[in-house]
């Protein structure tokens, strides 16, 4: 070795209430009777290691197996420190088995298993399990840990043949069964597992387990001699054997092959047993080595205990083991060594090491080059003792004493400025003070059993509130207690639980046993505790750690300092150190600590105490400070003793010396070290030897700096001149001032609870690092590792500060390139802390624990490192500031988290804000880093919802940035956004005018036209000017108005108020057009009648408004059929030149105010139909109904008035309506007859009301029928004329078609019957006589045709009746020629000559009113003087002819 290493102890869970999953097996045994004879085992503890611990590339690389026996409970535990494992922890009951023999063996067989052997009073047990090798080479073994690598542990008494538990007996069954005392096991690679058992008559009785299902083989060893074989014979005789020669303590070792037993005996000898010779080898006299009178002999009577244990890296040719003696009068270890030459077995005497007065030795560990111990006080009245040699050869070291973890503090100082039950809780409840085991025995002694499930911290802590307060109100005497009294009551009751505390809390850490790895150096106590507490690691300390052992007068220092002046200046500065301490009482230095928690500096505290003190003139003050200042000149340099410490002290000053190869470890070395000690366990022990540390050195430099306040208060050091005296003092102070702060810091951070916080937290977190868009931001969470118990170092180590460690370690080459092996336990851990303590040093660290801190949501810490780092002169300021400011965004504090980003904005030139500004592409225009700056804090703003801040940040950024700027568009982007957000219309529309970009100026657009449309501030979004964009606001709102659902939003009102303030009413007029257009085809329901009805009538409005040669609106003539959409399958080449195409060639059809008023009536027309009929919405509310389709509608509901004006609008003909209106009359007066019979329903005239009859004037009473008629007969005038009397033609056919009841007319004696109204009659001679003959005849209506042509040629021949017939000229001389329809006369008087038996009279009249015409024609023709052949009379053609029968 290269020196004396001093250890130690530090907790392997120092802080996390870890409990394990143990996997519980209840041992089966052989029942007998014999069982209560063995000696019961106490509690026994040990370990076993892999061969190939040190190899870096091995599976087995810091792995251990650690075992301990108590409570009929045998426990297994495999631990590495490189990984986490899965099902690790087996527990076996042993209570049906019997007690267990002391010593449990585990052994590797090659790489294939791993045997653990163990025997009871009766039987031996031999567990077989897979070793890790094969566990890593097998995929069904690696999915036992369900992702994590499973423990071998975990394969044990498992289905499925991957483990193999053995149990014999030893004895055979017709032997009765003896104690044993001691057990030593032997499995070789090839052969049977050799179980040795020692027992108090004098046999070593061997038991040999094939691999195979092979029986086991049983013998006795034991002296060849006549008696003792009798004796063997008689079993139950024999417990009086020879006690002076009976084994005490066995184990088993193979040299070359052959298995030896070394037993060592009662008589102070040891023997070496050949199991297959099975005769004795050796028998050599240990007294020859025991340092004792020689002329006195030591008898069996006076040894107590005999010991052997064998070290666990002997080899099959040699083999060290240690042998401890007790007896009456002292307690010593011996080592020896057995050597193998020329098949020879050679014991050579090693060293020797004499045990500490009044210790009984608990359990020592052997090994090629060490010792270790543990001792307890037989009185009670000291601690348990840990003692530590080296031996090299025949040079022997003495024993070292390894510090062990101090038990807290028996009393509880409750400072003025907190309560009691506060100041306990925390006493109770601090890192590394008590485990939740204690904790939950106290309250069970308190108070009977917890409730189940009571295992978190939390619930640790309300029971103990609950429990001692209930102890309280138990043991008050009344129930009126003076505030005093109930103070004092509750001080003792607190006191009670904390000694029940403080009473389990040791018995549980009471070391069972020590195990060192010799290959790793990686020392284990294993102690009596339950789960987190049950083992612990002893750690080599550094050149600090031995000024601190100093300090507390521990250990010598002229070791590890060359210098003697030095040494010895040091040695009497550390004791004055140690004297003040001791001078102050312990309330006086915690409150020093307290105070720096505010924070306040470390010097001007330390110089109030230091005033506080000397101010108070009391005698011992007064000697103290003459005993201090006396000590104080027999240094002789104090200035280098200074330098020296705070050198030593100062972790930025540390340098971590590595190999001296500058050749780059390759992939394979950076692939093992980044696994070296990475597991959950090893971080466990490097928090805690990080928080052991820091502790320890800020108590040393909390000293240093009050016993130089000291010096500089009462000038205790001589100077030569006052400036050299300020200088000193000013140099010196703040030296320890600033290590103060630094270690407090530090400890500070180790030992804080981590804060659980929701997934939302978390969420949160990630959000907010992504916006940051920083490349290579720590976010990843150690879910597992938050646990309520865990601390925010171990956090940190766990994840990425553990990794920066082992990444460290490689850059310093701290490991040879070429090697295999990795350093031992002692120099890894000690560097891994070195740099773990470097890392996160206060001064110099980096950012990276802030990051970690902010990404992990502990937000409360973080707020409280960065407070504590007022008073450091630390690097990166702003940086930390950068991440104060995002961490009080996160809990809500925007004001604040604002002027952190403010201050941190002042310099942008360290690497995180750096990295948040990110880097300029090559070729682009560099943009300002400050607005960079400006526009990732905006960015967190956003995250929280937080608009006012945002504003805030964006309103300084515009202020400062150019409009060339890149960055600049985005800022006034923002800005509108959240202006528009808060409803700040203006500024929101300044901050869209001012924006460089105008794509952004665009998209501003867009979004403030549908945020004040959603807003309806309609009077908002029409006033502003939009100056150069009022093209595109017009495209917004129409692109808008276009594209949204119409039943949900409505811009086109919007479009029309906006072009309405503009005064271009064609424009709003098209729009409102549109509006009802898309109503009629989009939402075909009745309500959207209405609107498509008031849509028009702003539209026509609207278009009257505008200059008649403006006054039109576009719109396509014809739709395209897949409703504007591209078609389902066309390429995008095609879809763009079709759109094209549709754009050029699309027809367009041009509107004026006319075809408004038509479409206006046509859906006033479909209202008023669904007023009378709101059974028909379905059909009038399609898209697709005609106009003709309408007037047939309104024609049925009635509507005659709108059918009529529908007709003319559209271009229809009137014949329809007419016909309809004349069925309504005729059935009317049906109905008039029926209902004065009493049979009708009122329905059937209502329709007169729908129509406009106030303008028709009766000459007397009239009934309903006779308002239709006279309906029809307004009609008639009003639209005849314009049709040419077309009209009446129609009307007159369907009522002969309907056959309307005959009328007479006339006088008795000239009686004229006709089937039509007098007044249609009428009006028919005076426009169309020859017509209405027609029709008679068509209808066979002789009798009124005959009358008609009667009356026909009659107003031809007077003058009197012309006027009845629209004749204008009669029958005469002088005036013009007349025309009458003497063909149609033809037809009638050869209808009337068939006729002649119906109707004899009328064909005689008619020939002799045809002869009496045709004579007056003659006589008018002579006397006109003309020509013959210009007959007055003119004749029809053979067209007209025709005509007359139509």
């Amino acid at each position: 070795m290269d020196g004396l290493a001093y250890f130690r102890e530090t907790a392997a869970t120092y802080f996390s209430n870890i409990s394990f999953n143990w996997k519980d097996i209840r041992v089966r045994g052989l029942r007998s009777s014999s069982i209560e004879f063995g000696r019961q085992c106490g509690p026994c503890a040990g370990g076993f290691h892999y061969r190939d611990s040190a190899l870096l590339s091995s599976t087995c690389r810091n792995r251990v197996i650690l075992w301990r026996y108590y409570d009929l409970k045998l426990e297994l535990l495999e631990v590495s420190l490189d990984i986490s494992l899965a099902c690790n922890a087996l527990r076996l009951d042993m209570a049906d088995a019997g007690p267990l023999v002391p010593e449990v063996c585990i052994q590797e067989l090659g790489q294939n298993h791993v045997v653990v052997m163990f025997a009871t009073a009766t039987t031996v047990h031999r567990l077989v399990l897979p070793h890790p090798e094969a566990v890593l080479k097998d995929p069904a073994m690696l999915s036992v840990g369900e992702g994590v690598q499973p423990s071998i542990l975990a394969f044990a008494f498992q289905e499925g043949g991957m483990a193999e538990f053995s149990m014999v007996s030893i004895f055979p069954s017709t032997v009765l069964p003896i104690p044993v005392t001691s057990c030593g096991a032997w499995a070789p690679e090839a052969g049977p597992t050799t179980f040795a058992l020692a027992s108090p008559q004098g046999a070593i009785y061997v038991v040999q387990l094939p691999r195979s299902n092979a029986p086991p083989t049983r013998f006795e060893l034991r002296e060849t001699s006549i008696v003792k074989k009798i004796w063997s014979y008689v079993p139950t005789i024999r417990s009086t054997g020879f006690v002076e020669e009976c084994p005490v303590s066995v184990s088993v070792h193979s040299f070359a092959g052959e298995t030896v037993v070394m037993a060592l005996c009662r008589d102070l000898k040891l023997r070496l047993w050949s199991c297959q010779q099975k005769e004795c080898l050796m028998v050599h006299n240990l007294m020859e080595h025991i340092s004792m009178a020689t002329e006195e002999k030591l008898s069996d009577k006076e040894v107590n205990c005999l010991v052997l244990k064998k070290a666990p890296d002997g080899i099959s040719t040699s083999l060290r083991f240690g042998i401890h003696l007790l007896t009456t009068s002292r307690t010593q270890i011996l080592m020896l060594q057995l050597i193998l030459v020329q098949n020879k077995l050679i014991l050579n005497h090693l060293a020797e090491f004499s045990g500490p007065s009044n210790y009984s030795m608990v359990d020592f560990q052997p090994t090629n080059c060490e010792v270790w111990s543990v001792w307890t006080d037989s009185t009670g009245a000291a601690d348990n003792l840990v003692l530590h040699a080296v031996y090299e050869g025949d040079h022997s070291c003495s024993w070292q004493r390894v510090p062990l973890l101090p038990d807290p503090s028996p009393d509880v100082l409750v400072p003025p400025y907190k309560e009691l039950m506060e100041a306990y809780l925390d006493e109770i409840f601090k890192p590394g003070g008590f485990s939740g085991l204690v904790i939950f025995k106290a309250l069970e002694l308190m108070g009977g059993p917890l409730p189940k499930g009571t295992q978190s911290w939390e619930d640790l802590k309300r029971e103990t509130i609950l429990r001692v307060q209930e102890e309280v109100v138990r043991s008050a005497t009344s129930n009126e207690l003076r505030s005093d009294e109930y103070r004092n009551l509750q001080l003792t009751c607190w006191d009670k639980f904390y000694s029940h505390c403080l009473q389990y809390h040791k018995e549980i850490t009471r070391p069972l046993g020590v195990f060192q790895d010799p290959s790793t150096g990686t020392v284990c106590l294993i102690k009596k505790a339950r789960d987190c507490d049950c083992f612990s690691f002893a750690i080599a300390e550094d050149s600090i750690g031995s000024l601190i052992a100093l300090w507390k007068d521990m250990a010598p220092l002229s070791e590890r300092v060359q210098d003697e002046d030095l040494a010895t200046d040091l040695s009497l500065f550390l004791e004055c150190v140690r004297l003040l301490g001791q001078e102050l009482d312990a309330s006086t230095l915690d409150s020093f600590l307290e105070d720096l928690n505010q924070p306040a500096e470390a010097g001007v505290l330390a110089k109030e105490l230091a005033e506080a003190v000397i101010s108070e003139k009391i005698p011992s003050s007064d000697v103290f400070l003459l005993t201090l200042k006396d000590k104080l000149h027999h240094v002789s340099d104090l200035e280098a003793v200074l330098e020296y410490l705070g050198k030593a002290l100062d972790v930025s000053c540390t340098e971590t010396r590595g190999a001296t190869s500058d050749e780059a470890p390759g992939p394979e070395m950076q692939l093992a070290v980044s696994q070296l000690l990475g597991g959950h366990s090893a971080t466990l022990i490097l928090t805690a030897c990080l928080v052991e540390t820091s502790h320890s050195r800020l108590l040393l430099c909390r000293d240093i700096l009050l016993l130089l306040s000291f010096v500089v208060q009462e000038k205790m050091v001589q100077c030569t001149t006052l400036q050299e005296y300020v200088s000193s003092r000013k140099a010196n102070v703040s030296t320890f001032a600033d290590l103060v702060h630094n270690y407090h810091t530090l400890h500070w951070m180790l030992t804080r609870s981590v804060v659980q916080a929701p997934n939302s937290a978390f969420e949160f977190s990630l959000k907010q690092f992504a916006s940051l868009e920083i490349s290579g931001m720590p976010i990843s969470h150690n879910r597992l590792a938050a646990s309520s118990s865990s601390m925010l170092g171990e956090l940190y180590l766990i994840a990425e500060g553990g990794m920066e460690v082992r990444a460290s370690l490689l850059e310093q080459r701290l490991f040879p390139p070429n090697t295999s092996l990795h350093p031992s336990w002692l120099h890894t851990l000690p560097r891994m802390l070195s740099l773990a303590l470097r890392q996160l040093w206060p001064s110099s660290s980096s950012v990276k624990l802030c990051e970690f801190m902010l990404s992990n949501c502990q937000y409360l810490h973080l707020q409280e490192y960065c407070t504590q780092m007022e008073h450091i002169h630390a690097e990166y300021p702003t940086s930390r500031k950068f991440l104060l400011g995002q961490c009080l965004v996160s809990t809500g504090e925007l004001s604040k988290g604002l002027s952190c980003f403010v201050q941190a904005s002042l310099c942008l030139t360290e690497p995180l804000l750096q990295s948040i500004i990110g880097e300029t592409v090559e070729g682009e225009m560099r943009d300002d880093p400050l607005m960079l700056y400006y526009v990732k804090v905006m960015k967190l703003f956003e995250q929280v919802s937080a608009p006012d801040m945002v504003i805030n940040v964006a309103t300084e950024a515009a202020k400062l940035g150019d409009r060339d700027c890149p960055s600049t568009a985005v800022v006034w982007s923002t800005l509108f956004k959240y202006h528009l957000e808060l409803g700040h219309f203006s500024a929101a529309y300044e901050a869209m005018v001012n924006n460089p970009d105008p794509s952004r100026r665009k998209d501003c657009v867009q979004r403030f036209v549908v945020v004040l449309t959603e807003q309806k501030a309609v009077k908002e979004l029409c006033q502003f000017p939009y100056t150069g964009l009022e093209d595109e606001v017009e495209r917004v709102m129409e692109n808008r108005a276009r594209s949204v659902d119409l039943t949900k939003h409505n811009y086109y009102d919007l479009l029309y108020c906006f072009y309405t303030s503009r005064g271009n009413y064609r424009k709003a007029a098209s729009v409102m057009y549109e509006h009802g257009v898309r109503l009629g085809r989009e939402v075909p329901k009745p309500t959207s009648l209405q609107k498509q009805a008031n849509c028009l009538v702003i539209a026509m409005a609207a278009l009257s408004l505008t200059d008649k040669r403006y006054a039109w609106i576009v719109r396509p003539a014809k739709l395209d059929e897949h409703g504007g959409k591209d078609q389902p399958g066309s390429s995008e080449k095609h879809t763009k030149r079709r759109r094209e195409e549709k754009r050029t060639k699309q027809p367009v059809e041009v509107l004026t105010l006319p075809d408004l008023e038509k479409e206006y009536l046509l859906v006033k027309a479909k209202l008023n139909i669904l007023q009378r009929e709101p059974s028909m919405s379905t059909q009038l509310c399609s898209p697709y109904v005609s106009a003709g389709e309408v007037v047939s509608l309104l024609v049925q509901a009635g509507f005659f008035d709108m059918a009529i004006q529908a007709s003319q609008g559209f271009k229809l003909p009137l014949t329809h309506v007419f016909e309809a209106l004349t069925a309504r009359c005729v059935y009317l007066s049906h109905s008039i007859a029926t209902f004065r019979k009493g049979n009708s329903d009122a329905t059937t005239w209502d329709w007169l009301g729908l129509n406009n009859t106030s303008d028709i004037t009766y000459a007397r009473e009239t009934t309903l029928a006779d308002q239709a008629w006279a309906l029809l007969k307004k009609y008639l005038e009003i639209h005849d004329p314009l049709h040419n009397y077309q009209l009446q033609k129609c009307v007159a056919r369907k009522l002969l078609l309907l056959g309307h009841p005959l009328v007479a007319q006339g006088d008795s004696d000239n009686a004229l019957i006709t089937a039509l109204p007098q007044w249609l009659v009428d009006n028919y001679k005076r426009t169309n006589p020859a017509e209405l003959l027609r029709l008679f005849i068509t209808f066979d209506l002789l009798e009124p045709a005959t009358a008609v042509a009667m009356e026909y040629i009659d107003a031809v021949l007077v003058d009197g009746r012309a006027a009845f017939f629209g004749v204008k000229d009669t029958l005469h001389a002088t005036n013009p020629p007349v025309w009458l329809p003497h063909n149609t006369f033809d037809v009638l008087l050869q209808a009337l000559q068939d006729a002649q038996s119906r109707l004899p009279t009328l064909c005689g009249a008619f020939e002799s009113k045809l002869k009496d015409y045709f004579e007056e024609v003659a006589h008018v023709s002579d006397t006109v003087r003309m020509p013959s052949s210009r007959g007055l009379v003119r004749i029809e053609s053979e067209h007209e002819a025709a005509m007359d029968y139509m």
